[in-house]
């Protein structure tokens, strides 16, 4: 098995564990794109140091599970009305993209009239698109709060964000991943 292999089949199990409802064909095609994504040598992962990639997969992961649960029906934008902000946030980053997104390196913003390079909320519907746009607005959250409350919409305190990064954190203490980030890279490509 390559490295990339091993790291999805680690992250499979976090997924599982935070979103125990999900079954192996979900959590494993999640997994993958979330490493897809989390270990692009293009992509900048959402923290410095040894395993950043590592964890920052594993951010997604729950962003993505405590969002919505790895649901299938709100991956394909099908949410009851009362779900997903009203039907306001899509795929299972639950992201808010009407009337697009537009980014600019880490920053992000809502696309306006004469906007080009506009990332349309339909496109949320492929996976690897989820996961990566749900990436880009996590280190924005990061780069300007110092945590993930910009992505949970906490003020203050963030009791949600917090208790996000703090199983992330216990995750990696507790299940270590079974490569280093460099290993996995090298395979990336």
């Amino acid at each position: 098995m390559n490295e990339l292999a091993q790291v999805t089949a680690w992250l499979m199990g976090a997924i599982m564990t935070w979103a125990p409802g999900v079954g192996e064909e979900v959590s494993g095609r999640a997994a993958w794109e979330i490493v897809d994504v989390a270990y692009d040598g293009a992509e900048p992962p959402l923290y410095k140091g040894e395993m950043a990639r590592a964890r920052s997969a594993l951010t997604v992961a729950i962003t993505a599970a405590d969002e919505s649960g790895f649901r299938e029906d709100v991956q394909a934008g099908h949410c009851k009305p009362w779900e997903c902000d009203h039907g306001d946030a899509l795929c299972w980053m639950q992201v808010h993209a009407r009337p697009g997104i537009v980014f600019v390196g880490d920053e992000w913003r809502y696309a306006r009239k004469n906007d080009v390079g506009v990332l349309l909320p339909a496109s949320l519907l492929d996976e690897e698109t989820c996961f990566r746009v749900g990436m880009r607005m996590l280190r924005s959250s990061l780069l300007h709060t110092g945590s993930l409350r910009g992505y949970t919409g906490e003020r203050g305190k963030a009791p949600i964000a917090r208790a996000r990064e703090q199983r992330v954190l216990k995750y990696l203490r507790d299940f270590p991943p079974p490569v280093e980030d460099s290993e996995a890279l090298a395979t990336a490509d």
